[in-house]
């Protein structure tokens, strides 16, 4: 039998605000930041050239992949989006950046996500993006 899973992610792009600034705003572990006009370095922490044109922070909502059958995918995202005052993302977009919510699904069959017009809803009006990326098998 297949274990059908996902991973939920936050991410906050901005050409001027700080990562420093975005990890105060969202209340969720930050699972990798770059701040602009910082030099650029790998993920190993070696440098190389040039500096970040724009500020990255993404933003983890669990360790481990969570299986469909066990936490409520609609659940998993209130807990992201309570992360942080609700106008945090238009703040983000009228200032020039954005945020999307990224999910990666996990699945050697087919699988079906409903995302019912709520949440498509609730996601549009605070100016969060939706971003899904499907993965043949298990992670």
């Amino acid at each position: 039998m297949s274990r059908n899973t996902y991973r939920l992610s936050f991410h906050v792009t901005h050409p001027s605000l700080t990562a420093d600034a975005i990890r105060q705003e969202v209340k969720l572990p930050v699972a990798y930041a770059q701040s602009v006009g910082l030099p650029r370095a790998t993920p190993r922490g070696n440098p190389l050239d040039g500096v970040y044109k724009v500020t990255n922070v993404h933003f983890a909502a669990h360790d481990k992949p969570l299986e469909f059958a066990q936490e409520s995918f609609r659940e998993v995202l209130k807990g992201v989006l309570s992360a942080m005052e609700s106008d945090f993302p238009q703040r983000v977009a009228e200032s020039g950046g954005a945020t999307h919510v990224l999910v990666g699904l996990y699945s050697d069959e087919s699988l079906l996500l409903e995302l019912p017009p709520e949440v498509l809803h609730e996601l549009a009006t605070r100016k969060i993006g939706l971003k899904m990326d499907f993965y043949g098998g298990e992670e």
